[in-house]
């Protein structure tokens, strides 16, 4: 033991440690904050290597100080191993030695200008975790005061040690500083490292028979963060707050190292290695380390505890995060069902399945030499084929096997998912589960759930220090919620538990936060936000068939929902917001795009009248219109949610859930295919080219085996396109396998008002209808229009703009409208706006042009502009009909009778409206959650 002398230094070195704490734990500033050092003196002439060699011996000599394991005679003959902390431990002022553990922690700090971490990279290497910290900790924790301290001065290197890795902050000072690339492997060694550190924390015990039963956690808790836990408010000091931020970041950092994924040829460490997350879970449990969090997640609203609501719901966000909802909450014993949804038992269930369909007469015994065949591809390459279906394969399907595989590297080279995701999927051991699952039941039934996430996202919204990195915070409350969500829904928990996340205010956070993450670009933060989403209102939908209270509860919320026009409009941008982001962006589209229609739609069915409340324009002044599902449903049916749709075909197989996924595909292909009348949106060359691919043998097997059904529907789809394809004409085939607009066709079909209604009415009936349709903006157009030709006419002289001379009207020219794109063309609403205020309209070079007559009066024109603008401002409403009926379609002039073309008459068919027969209906097994 040391000398009474160095025991005095213990004070000091605790007061550095509090100083230090901001740094090492963010208890006052943000993570991302590097705290100013004085690079050590030609750092960067030397060498990464060369730095760790000149580093190695004085850190390993100060490590020798530290103390180590002697044989000490008990005096009966028996000999033990005992732990010796040595006399330079504590920081003894000798003439030879330094402050073994001070020097230890100075020399950390110089890794914050060391881009290759070369002492934490000796650290690692001479084992100062493993064979000195721990070793100390478990010797001196609860051996009174001064060794309490010691215990603390290793926890405090400790959580130092285990601080995750920010690979972003990383490689922006890797490029800032033009590094080499080879710091990126020094980065990859310390990682497997943390590792090392994690399993040495979960697994050592100390070699003293006496104090065997000790854990690092176990210590940690009780010797070092309890007697500043449990201490009031009143009394803590600053150091106890350090003190108990530290403990929290530990487990923290513990939590979020994850576990090395096995290999075939992997060492028997990293098999061992590869549940270490399942060994901390049930340690926290046993250590009542978990209890402790639960405590303070419940008062994370106190000022009590208030100081660690960020660092405890990291805790939760770094156990949770990555774990299969429907596994983690599943009935334990129910091994029929885990099985069902094993992946490794999926995976060995397909091989099988597809050698059988390669080969149905080929022997099952195995190859012990493989199969390897060269051949001679049409180039004059010698290529190499490795399946056993090579053997009888004809050289043109070897080709498009190699071709294949080499689209499949580059394809995975595609993004996953976003940088700063967790983990796709953590596999915990029974034991784990079991704890897991019973932690979660108490933090959703006690209501602590709610208590910290409202408390986290006060300390957001508050812009608090304590928080740190405010958007990569933001992210984990969203996640959490979306989990425990969907944890509520799956293990069918009472919705009173987590009724605070539904009302009103969820909705209007998700609803912003996706608009500002899409503008920003922040696709992390975009795509957490569409779960979250997703599952809330899942769990409106789950309340909408339990007890008559809550069915009147989701009732009313959906009225509140869907009556923000702003709401709806953010739905549809959501929903074509894929362009070329990661697959789990994609997933999350398609998720949202298969869910949120779907509960309009059936709750716009419930409803006979349905209002929704819009801002008129630029006005900021809100209106109430009539709401037809029909109209949301078109505007929804875009080119860029079938770009999202085909590219989700193609990519499915690297969906973790394709069982749910697949059905909900085909639920949205077929509302914009059929439901919608949108097969145009189809027929691009690269869109049939990508079904073909996707639907072709041996992919369509494949995805047969995964879900039977809703492979047949999406077969039958992919014909009723190919059908739908073939009865174009000649001209419009040959523009679309171009990947170009086929010729526009001007013969579109116009409507009318009934005609008792007056003019005006009728102007704001067909305002009305487009803006129910989403087409203000063709409002707009025609109102720009009025007003210019207007300014125009009155311009020429002094007149009266309702009876303009003679003279002054001989002036007057047709005033032709900009090109109003396609909706001028083929929108009924808006031609019949545009016919109803006078306009006229002519073709010019397959171009129909918008024009404003050169009788029309300037006073016409101000007049039916002022009509236009009072519809917006306080839209058209007909007791007892909806917008719809009141208007009707023209029948279009009968042909003249002609004689029928012979067979023999190249005439290519009529386009046509698919027969009822042609049109799939998706069976009742893809529109299941």
């Amino acid at each position: 033991m040391p000398s009474d002398d160095a025991w005095d230094d213990l004070d000091a070195y605790a007061s550095d440690i509090v100083d230090e704490m901001a740094e090492s734990v963010g208890s006052s500033v943000s993570d991302e904050e590097d705290v100013p050092t004085e690079p050590a003196a030609g750092a960067e002439e030397v060498d990464m290597d060369e730095r760790v060699a000149l580093l190695r011996p004085p850190i390993l000599s100060i490590c020798a100080a530290l103390g180590g394991y002697e044989h000490v005679d008990q005096g009966d003959g028996h000999i033990e191993m005992v732990y010796k902390v040595g006399d330079d431990c504590l920081g003894t002022y000798m003439p030879l030695t330094s402050e073994c553990l001070r020097d230890l922690r100075r020399l950390w700090r110089q890794d914050d200008t060391d881009a290759s971490r070369a002492i934490a990279r000796v650290f690692a290497e001479l084992g100062t975790l493993q064979n000195d910290l721990i070793p100390i900790l478990l010797h001196c924790a609860g051996q009174g005061d001064k060794a309490d301290k010691i215990a603390l001065a290793c926890t405090d290197l400790m959580t130092a040690l285990t601080w995750p890795i920010d690979w972003q902050a990383e490689l922006r000072d890797i490029e800032t500083r033009n590094e080499d690339e080879d710091v990126l492997p020094k980065l990859l060694e310390l990682q497997g490292a943390q590792v090392q550190y994690k399993a040495a924390i979960l697994r050592t015990r100390a070699q003293d028979p006496k104090l065997a039963p000790r854990t690092v956690l176990h210590c940690v808790l009780q010797h070092v963060l309890l007697p500043s836990l449990v201490r009031p408010r009143s009394e803590r000091t600053e150091r106890d707050t350090g003190i108990i931020g530290l403990c929290l970041h530990l487990v923290r950092n513990l939590l979020s190292i994850r576990d090395p994924v096995p290999k075939t040829l992997a060492s028997t460490d990293a098999v061992a290695n590869a549940t270490l997350q399942s060994v901390l879970v049930q340690q926290l449990e046993t250590s009542h380390l978990l209890d402790t969090l639960h405590m303070l997640a419940s008062h994370a609203d106190t000022k009590e505890y208030e100081a660690w609501t960020p660092v405890v719901a990291d805790c939760v966000y770094q156990m949770y995060m990555g774990s299969d909802v429907r596994t983690l909450a599943a009935i334990p014993g129910a091994s029929s069902a885990a099985s069902a949804t094993d992946p490794l038992a999926q995976s060995l269930a397909a091989e099988a399945e597809a050698r059988r369909v390669q080969r149905p007469g080929a022997t099952k015994r195995h190859s012990r030499f493989g199969t390897t065949v060269q051949f001679t591809a049409h180039d004059g390459t010698r290529r190499v084929a490795r399946q056993p279906a090579s053997l009888t394969a004809p050289v043109a399907q070897l080709e498009q096997g190699v071709r294949e595989r080499s689209q499949r590297r580059i394809h995975r080279r595609r993004p996953a998912t976003e940088r700063g995701a967790p983990p796709t999927s953590v596999v915990w051991t029974p034991g784990a589960r079991t704890v897991l699952q019973a932690w979660a039941d108490r933090f959703v039934r006690d209501g602590i759930f709610v208590v910290l996430s409202r408390a986290y996202l006060n300390d957001i919204h508050a812009e608090r220090e304590r928080v740190g990195d405010l958007d990569a915070a933001r992210c984990k409350v969203i996640q959490l919620a979306a989990f425990f969500l969907e944890y509520v829904r799956v293990r069918a928990l009472p919705w009173r538990f987590v009724s605070t996340w539904m009302e009103p205010w969820a909705f209007r956070l998700v609803r912003a936060r996706a608009a500002m993450a899409l503008e920003a670009r922040q696709w992390l933060e975009f795509v957490a936000t569409v779960r979250l989403w997703t599952t809330l209102l899942r769990a409106v939908d789950a309340m909408a068939h339990g007890t008559e209270e809550e069915r009147a509860w989701a009732d009313e919320l959906q009225q509140t929902l869907y009556y923000d026009g702003d709401a709806l409009d953010m739905a549809l941008h959501v929903m074509h917001a894929y362009s070329a982001q990661s697959f789990a962006c994609l997933e999350a589209i398609i998720d949202f795009s298969y869910t949120m229609p779907r509960m309009l739609e059936k709750h716009a069915n419930r409803h006979t009248h349905m209002f929704v409340q819009r801002r008129a324009g630029e006005d900021e002044q809100r209106h109430e219109r009539a709401f037809r599902f029909a109209s949301f449903q078109r505007a929804m049916a875009t080119s860029k949610l079938v770009h999202a749709c085909t590219q989700y075909l193609v990519r499915w197989g690297d969906s973790t859930r394709p069982a749910e996924m697949l059905p909900r595909l085909a639920a949205v292909v077929h509302r914009v295919l059929v439901r919608s009348e949108r097969v145009d949106l189809f027929f691009s060359a690269r869109v049939r080219q990508a079904w073909a691919r996707a639907l072709a043998a041996p992919r369509d097997a494949a995805m047969a085996r995964v879900h039977p059904q809703a492979a047949r529907d999406l077969l039958r789809l992919h014909k009723l396109l190919a059908r739908s394809f073939a009865r174009l004409d000649g001209a419009a085939q040959a523009a679309y396998e171009a990947d170009r607009r086929p010729p526009r066709v001007h013969a579109s079909t116009d409507i009318y008002v009934q005609s008792d209604l007056t003019h005006s009415e009728q102007v704001g009936v067909a305002v009305g209808l487009l803006a129910e349709a989403h087409k203000l903006t063709g409002v707009s157009w025609v109102r720009t229009a009025l007003e210019r030709a207007a300014a125009e006419r009155m311009a020429l002289g002094d007149m009266d703009a309702a009876q303009p001379p003679e003279a002054l009207r001989a002036q007057f020219s047709p005033h032709v409208l900009p090109d109003g794109g396609l909706d001028a063309e083929q929108c009924a609403p808006l031609r019949l706006l545009c016919r109803l205020v006078g306009l006229q309209s002519e073709v010019q070079d397959s171009t129909v042009l918008w024009y404003i007559p050169a009788s029309a009066t300037p006073g016409d024109l101000v007049r039916d502009a002022r009509l236009i603008d009072q519809y917006l401002a306080a839209p058209l409403v007909k007791e007892g009909y909806a917008l719809a009926d009141l208007v009707h379609r023209l029948r279009p002039p009968k042909p003249a009778s002609r004689k029928r073309a012979s067979p023999a008459e190249d005439t290519p068919a009529p386009t046509k409206r698919a027969a009822a027969s042609d049109v799939p209906g998706l069976s009742s097994g893809s529109t299941h959650w």
